[in-house]
């Protein structure tokens, strides 16, 4: 018995979503903020339940053609999930921050829109929702702490002026 068309559309789907989840996890880019909420949001849970229900059933009858459903969706969406890793890549660069407060040692930013990463040349020290990051120029660390309290920015820009 074929498949149906609706069941290799989904898979299809399915394929697509699992591929740009996997790119997103493996862009060199460390994104900033929410970005695993982001990708949940892109990628509706109603295709990850009728994944499983339908690869499920047609798993255990037809391997072969689940598996070339998948593979389809992600080689139609390669493209364009690399096509958008380099839009974030040019966005993570581009200069449309407004710099709040500044000072020998910290930038306190408001991101427009656009990732903010780290870099050899400064260090995120605090990062506050919505794009707010307080930023410590001359230092490179990885290690991110992300506070959502507005009145943690006042204090900490209290103590270090």
């Amino acid at each position: 018995m074929e498949m149906t068309r609706t069941t290799k559309i989904t898979l299809g789907l399915c394929g697509i979503d699992a591929t740009y989840i996997i790119l997103t996890l493996l862009t060199p880019v460390r994104l900033i903020g929410n970005a695993h909420e982001w990708m949940w949001q892109i990628t509706p849970s109603l295709f990850i339940f009728l994944f499983f229900r339908i690869a499920y059933t047609e798993w255990r009858q037809r391997k072969d053609a689940v598996i070339g459903c998948l593979m389809t969706g992600a080689t139609i969406v390669l493209p364009f999930a690399l096509l958008l890793l380099l839009l974030q890549l040019y966005l993570t660069n581009a200069p449309n921050d407004e710099i709040l407060y500044s000072s020998n040692k910290y930038r306190v930013v408001i991101n427009s829109g656009a990732f903010v990463t780290n870099s050899d040349f400064f260090r995120i020290e605090k990062v506050y929702w919505p794009f707010v990051y307080i930023i410590k120029e001359g230092y490179y660390d990885d290690e991110l702490r992300k506070l959502d309290n507005p009145e943690r920015i006042e204090r900490f820009l209290r103590e270090n002026p």
